[in-house]
């Protein structure tokens, strides 16, 4: 929403522009990361394997 020109608040209760866009993009690598790439390692599986609990 950040980088359109129009939607630069939500509603007017906080902007989202600027080093926000950056920093909530950099938050969602790391969601990814932590959240889909480290818990097969954890199990020892590849990550294109399925995962049978």
């Amino acid at each position: 929403m950040g980088l359109l020109p129009f939607a630069k608040t939500s509603f007017g209760l906080m902007p989202l522009f600027g080093n926000n866009v950056w920093f909530n993009a950099l938050a969602a690598l790391a969601a990814f990361y932590y959240g889909f790439i480290v818990p097969p390692k954890v199990k020892g599986v590849s990550v294109g394997e399925e995962v049978s609990s």
